[in-house]
């Protein structure tokens, strides 16, 4: 995974359960720890504030072109 990726939560646990029921829509804005963690941001809430949580508990979005991350087919 990358920075602007799109994202969902897959595990949903520790502090984490607060986020079930609010969309599961994240854009990775940072990492730490190597990756270990990342920093995300929920796309179409501004209320929520950006958060950390373990990379392994995220699953990317596939898909060539979408309206979070707007970028041509042709570009790469």
């Amino acid at each position: 995974m990358n920075i602007g990726d799109i994202v969902v939560i897959k595990v949903f646990d520790d502090g984490n359960q607060d986020m079930k029921h609010k969309g599961n829509i994240w854009k990775i804005t940072g990492f730490k720890f190597n990756k270990g963690k990342s920093v995300i941001k929920h796309i179409s809430n501004e209320n929520i504030k950006e958060r950390s949580i373990s990379s392994w508990k995220l699953r990317k979005i596939e898909t060539e072109y979408n309206i979070w991350n707007p970028q041509s087919p042709m570009e790469n």
